[in-house]
């Protein structure tokens, strides 16, 4: 788990942006202009003896800039080990669209694409790591034995919408796979902003409280969608996972970390559940195994 403060935080953002700069199409920063900026400030409010803000600058700004450059530096990390010629670069292009914070985005207007891009990056990074073969990154599709699993990204903003974005993402798999881009699929959903952790900036000097607060919540939530986990087999539709995370700051050494979780859940298959059941357990015990998490 990497832990950083601001003054590492704001070296690496403006790293990963020189290197954003230079993909087709990403001159203009787009909502990371703004984050640079606020990150600079803070920078110069931040008191290292303390590490507490100067009144110049609010905990918000901290809480929420903090927030957009850790995630952006994992997703330019792994990108940037990748060879140029499979860098998704329209995604990346639209990575920069949208509002600053996620507090400010309007997902009726689409003002929700660059952060909801982010998520299939970022998804699409940690199977990587887990030692999967990630043979496209636009929602992600996973080489297993040489059957392709593709994951459906969803990034609900409200607790009242997550059942009409499962429902979506099965329908978007069922196509991609009558089509035959894909063999199997996963829904994958950011709970993020459903269980409204994306507001909140945990404090102490251990995760363990963090970790017990992201349980409860995917158990609310899995609870919320067990209907909608059992689906007829010809869907094809694998499993589901449930990607949480929190903001944690150790104030007493100044640093910041996610506690972030990735569960994996079984579908409900109405008739013969062999091949899923196989398909699952290879997939879950990967990413538990093989995630840097």
């Amino acid at each position: 788990m990497r832990e950083v403060n601001v003054t590492q935080l704001n070296k690496e953002l403006l790293d990963d942006l020189i290197w954003l700069q230079k993909i087709p199409g990403c001159t203009n920063l787009g909502r990371y202009q703004g984050i640079k900026d606020r990150l600079e400030e803070i920078e110069r409010n931040y008191d290292a003896s303390t590490n507490r803000l100067t009144a110049d600058a609010a905990e918000k700004d901290l809480l929420l800039s903090s927030l957009e450059a850790y995630e952006l530096h994992d997703v330019i990390q792994f990108l940037r080990k990748q060879p140029s010629h499979s860098l998704p670069i329209k995604s990346l292009q639209r990575l920069l669209n949208g509002p600053e914070y996620h507090l400010d985005e309007e997902p009726k207007f689409g003002g929700s694409e660059g952060r909801d891009i982010q998520f299939e990056l970022s998804l699409g990074s940690r199977i990587a790591d887990s030692g999967l073969q990630v043979i496209d990154y636009d929602d992600v599709v996973v080489n297993v034995d040489g059957i392709k699993v593709g994951f459906q990204c969803k990034r609900p903003a409200y607790l009242k919408t997550l059942k009409q974005a499962f429902e979506k993402a099965v329908s978007q798999l069922e196509s991609r796979i009558s089509s035959g881009r894909n063999d199997y699929g996963f829904v994958a959903i950011c709970l993020d902003k459903v269980c409204e952790l994306d507001k909140v900036l945990f404090r102490g000097e251990d995760h363990e409280q963090v970790t017990e607060r992201l349980i409860l919540e995917r158990n609310k939530i899995s609870h919320f969608l067990r209907a909608n986990r059992k689906l007829a087999s010809s869907k094809r539709i694998i499993g589901v996972i449930l990607n949480i995370k929190g903001l944690f700051f150790n104030q007493k050494i100044g640093r910041f970390s996610p506690v972030s979780a990735i569960f994996t859940e079984r579908t409900e298959q109405e008739g013969p559940a062999g091949e899923f059941d196989r398909l699952f357990s290879l997939i879950a015990t990967q990413m538990k195994t093989g995630s840097p998490d």
